[in-house]
């Protein structure tokens, strides 16, 4: 793969998805306006310095490909994650109706982070594939995302040719130490830790159920789980975590790269956002010092900046607002009132804090205590679970996902570096125990999978306890209000922009 080419693949993966949707669910007047500005800033997005690495190419795919196949992605081999059944209904939906996709049963729209399924739902509509043939197309765009991915990966931390393979199985397995969580789970809660076919949850989450009333569901996923069951969101964001890393000090990028994430994952683009105003924040005082106000300005209202905020910003505002729960004001911000943060649920936060990434911090603290995102990932991960959007604890979930990546690139870099330096004793020697400790989870993960596959007797099993069946045209707003939205016609979007 040449370099020109890689970094038109990485555009053409986070935006012609975009382009899918203007074509495909607005107004064409409209839609054509909103090209031509998103062509600009495609064209001035400059991303040439990002280089495409050919070291051990056929290894790595092979490794990649056999990842995504464990994960259960397409339903060929092993057990769907637990979030599969809503995303195949999705996906199948978006192949077998017009778009937007309008529901007769319940006269409601489905409004929902789709825009990773439009090309793959677009192509099988298109050459009438149904079942596995689309799945095929499925897994081969989420593969070529997940490749693009590890790539950026190995360009942002120069990765050597020795060094890819074992790069890749960090990036792969990467997890919090949740084992160490689920040893005093095990003596104090009434689940202890276990292989579970088919729930999974004893296998690696210590937290969760309630107390006093109030959720106590704090838990970060991992790659394994991340791509099993949010693929949609998680690669994406992983996509352009890795840009906004590469471009950290180019202010004139900083709201094309997070909105070209948006579409995808609006709770994935509130993480990025924070890592933006982090380092945006840490550089202010040099720039005005150095350039003054007027350059700043000039960087931050950019022409590209401006054009993707007046493109993608408004078209997914009113989209995703179009959707009760983007907009029901009965759900307070906090996850749980501050008066319940008593001895039990402090206590266990400090423990998803500690297995998560404190550790990890403490581990890497020397080397990395002058490095702004660093300090700014850190804090973001301290405050997200304090807060949430709508009724479950997703906020933390995805808005973690970007500066999780972080502390995954600031560990393989510490990795890497004493590699390097052939220094594999102190701190860099109990870090490689800490990977390999949180390395459990997502090999649990992987065999809970497969003794779901074993004990039911087929070669791929699809997890789905509330029926959902593949679709949601015959599901209720009531009982799908995360998914479907019956005052759509209300709406600012399906009133004056979509088609």
């Amino acid at each position: 793969m040449s370099n020109i080419f890689f970094q038109y693949m990485i555009l053409f993966y986070l935006c012609f998805p975009i382009f899918v949707f203007l074509i495909g669910f607005i107004n064409l007047s409209i839609s054509v306006i909103l090209m031509l500005l998103l062509l600009y800033v495609i064209y001035r997005l400059k991303i040439s310095e990002i280089q495409c690495f050919h070291y051990r190419s056929i290894e790595l795919l092979t490794i990649l490909f056999v990842f995504l196949f464990l994960t259960g992605h397409g339903g060929f081999i092993s057990a769907s994650g637990i979030d599969i059944p809503w995303r195949n209904a999705i996906y199948q939906d978006l192949i077998k109706y017009p778009w937007p996709v309008i529901y007769e049963y319940s006269d409601s729209a489905l409004v929902y982070y789709i825009t990773y399924w439009l090309v793959p739902a677009g192509i099988s509509s298109l050459v009438d594939l149904e079942g596995t043939d689309s799945y095929i197309v499925l897994f081969a765009w989420t593969y070529l995302g997940l490749t693009l991915f590890f790539l950026l990966i190995c360009d942002y931390l120069k990765v050597k040719k020795n060094q890819m393979v074992v790069v890749c199985f960090i990036f792969l397995f990467w997890s919090g130490m949740n084992i160490l969580g689920m040893l005093p789970k095990s003596i104090f809660a009434k689940t202890a830790f276990q292989i579970d076919a088919y729930n999974w949850f004893n296998t690696w989450l210590f937290t969760g159920g309630e107390y006093n009333g109030y959720p106590l569901n704090y838990f970060i996923r991992t790659t394994f789980d991340a791509v099993s069951n949010v693929y949609n969101q998680f690669i994406p964001v992983g996509i352009g975590t890795l840009l906004f890393l590469k471009f950290k000090d180019k202010i004139e990028y900083y709201a094309v790269i997070g909105l070209l994430v948006l579409p995808y994952s609006p709770l994935g683009f509130i993480g990025l956002l924070g890592l933006m105003l982090g380092m945006f924040a840490y550089q202010y005082k040099d720039i005005i010092s150095d350039n003054g106000y007027k350059y700043l300005a000039k960087k931050v209202f950019s022409l590209p900046n401006i054009c993707a905020s007046v493109t993608i910003l408004p078209v997914f505002y009113f989209y995703f607002t179009a959707n009760l729960m983007a907009g029901n004001e009965k759900y307070s911000i906090f996850y749980v009132p501050l008066h319940e943060y008593g001895l039990m649920r402090v206590g266990l936060l400090l423990l998803y804090y500690l297995v998560y990434f404190g550790i990890y911090y403490f581990l890497i603290y020397e080397n990395n205590k002058k490095d702004p995102l660093f300090w700014i990932s850190g804090v973001l991960l301290l405050i997200f679970p304090f807060f949430r959007v709508g009724t479950g604890p997703d906020l933390n979930m995805n808005a973690s996902m970007a500066p999780f990546i972080v502390v995954m690139l600031l560990v393989t870099k510490e990795i890497l570096l004493a590699w390097d330096q052939k220094c594999f004793y102190g701190k860099q020697l109990f870090l490689i125990i800490a990977l390999s400790i949180a390395m459990i989870t997502p090999l649990m993960q992987i065999t809970n999978s497969l003794r779901c596959c074993y004990l039911e007797g087929k070669r791929a099993v699809l997890l789905d306890p509330h029926n959902i069946n593949g679709t949601l045209s015959d599901k209720t707003v009531k009982d799908f209000e995360n998914f479907l939205s019956d005052k759509y016609k209300e709406s600012v979007f399906y009133k004056y922009l979509s088609k």
